[in-house]
């Protein structure tokens, strides 16, 4: 499937995320792209409620965009590269992450952070 890129921030959709959690704010980020096989790929976007540590740069992120393929009906994920910013709203790229392990889909639990991420992508 072809990349998909970060939309203007003008146009993100926002996504419901539990208080309380290390997520501040979700958002659909980009178009979804689907394919024959019923995959759906987009960017989801978060701002984190405390930064996190980078261990590759020793900088601070407080916000990460993931490009991601979603498989509706197995409720499953494959991430294809994270990227994480300084600052909220994709502000000052820091690093980027490919995914490690078999490029294959991976099952996600209920009541998981990723759980939100497949459904908020499954519901656009």
């Amino acid at each position: 499937m072809p990349a998909v890129a970060l939309a203007p921030s003008g146009s993100w959709r926002r996504i419901p995320v539990q208080h309380g959690g290390p997520i501040a704010e979700a958002f659909a980020a980009s178009p979804v792209i689907r394919d024959p096989s019923c995959l759906r790929r987009t960017r989801l976007l978060m701002n984190l409620v405390e930064p996190i540590h980078m261990p590759k740069t020793d900088g601070q992120a407080r916000s990460v965009a993931y490009l991601a393929d979603y498989q509706c009906e197995r409720h499953a994920w494959h991430p294809v590269q994270g990227i994480w910013y300084h600052h909220r709203n994709a502000v000052g790229e820091i690093v980027r992450d490919l995914p490690r392990g078999p490029d294959t889909l991976r099952d996600v639990r209920d009541g998981t952070l990723i759980d939100v991420l497949v459904d908020a992508a499954c519901g656009l």
